[in-house]
This record gives C-alpha cells, structure tokens and sequence, in this order.
C-alpha cells in the first residue's frame, strides 16, 4: 500500500512481511535511483496490515493486527497494534492488550463522516454468535462507542467505496453480505449516542 507516512508531501509504499510466524513492517521509497528499504521494524505473528487516520491530523496510522500474548493476558490472542512512521522509525502509538471482547477480524473506516477513521471489530460473544463493534480513538487509546446484535455466520469484513461489509457464511441467501451501518449524534452537554446495525443490501437504499 503507498501513502504519505509522515507528511512530507512524498508517498512511500509500505508493505507486510510474513515468515513463520514472524514478520517485518517495511516502508520502502521508488527513486530515480530505484526502490530503497527506508524502515524495517519486527512483529510477532502479524496478520493484518491496514492505514488510516484514526485522529484527525491529516497522517495515516498503521494498524497492525497481531496474534499473540500480552503481559496483561497471557492467553495467546488477535490484538490491534496502532504504529506512528515519522523521523524514518516506527513509533508505537497504541499497543492494546485487548478490546472488549476477543475478536476475529479488524477494518477501519469512516462511516459517521467525521473525517476520523473508526475501529471496527468482529467480536466472539459466544455459543457462535458475533457481533460488529466500532471504537474511536480519544486521548490515549480507543474508547468503545456501540455494538451490533450478536448473531450467527459473520464470518470477515470487506469493504468498497467507503463502505464496510460483513461476509456471512450463508453463501446463496440475500444477507450473504451485510453493510455496516454507523451513525453517531454529537450533543452539546451529553456523552455522544452511537448506534450500529447490519443490514441487508436491499436496505442499503433507505
């Protein structure tokens, strides 16, 4: 993927590395005197890469998922890792230990229209069952914003257009892709509402 990783108005490409259950975040540069490797910097088990401004400056994040313990869980687990490139160095910006819940898969997107990429996470609620739950980032972190209702066969996100879909597991039914749906009401004196919903692509017109 090429993005503008530190705002010097130059695009670098920036690429995912993987090899028995290691990998390397390599930011590379194309100049007239061909590709040079600007940045290497190691991750354990990674297994999605993805860019997005989660804070409003104007630079990409990198989200980095990981699989992997925790010192505050030491039970092995898909976590979210947020990295800052500037100065030529990956500077770690949010290592989370966990979300609410476990999850399976990780999307960012802007589905409020805030400017601000949201966190979204397919999360286990047992008896298999999941649900979509998005995140904002506030302060220091991601803070929880809403949860759809848990429900059966989600399987991965994807995504097109600047929308964000669920794949199911129900391949020739009419849901066997759902469209997440965000809105989130700012109030003056109150904390935000949020709400979120899966719905049907034949409720994508409403």
């Amino acid at each position: 993927m090429r993005a503008d990783l530190d705002g010097d108005g130059r695009k670098e490409w920036l690429t995912l590395v993987r090899a028995a259950g290691r990998g390397s975040l390599v930011v590379l540069s194309d100049g007239p005197d061909g590709i040079a490797v600007l940045a290497r910097h190691h991750v354990r088990a990674p297994w999605h890469l993805e860019l997005g401004d989660v804070d409003g400056d104007g630079r990409p994040e990198i989200l980095v998922g990981v699989f992997k313990r925790s010192p505050l869980d030491r039970m092995p687990a898909n976590r979210p890792f947020f990295y800052d490139w500037t100065r030529g160095l990956f500077m770690p910006r949010w290592l989370a230990s966990r979300l609410a819940r476990r999850f399976s898969d990780l999307a960012l997107a802007d589905l409020d229209g805030d400017g601000r990429m949201e966190l979204y996470a397919l999360e286990r609620v047992g008896r298999g069952q999941r649900r979509v739950s998005v995140y904002r980032w506030k302060g220091f972190g991601m803070e929880w914003l809403a949860s759809s209702r848990a429900q059966r066969d989600l399987r991965s996100f994807c995504g097109a257009a600047g929308r964000l879909f669920v794949q199911t597991r129900i391949r020739r039914a009419r849901n066997a892709v759902l469209r997440v749906s965000f809105h989130r009401v700012q109030k003056q004196s109150d904390a935000d509402t949020a709400t979120i919903r899966l719905v049907t692509p034949g409720a994508m017109r409403r």
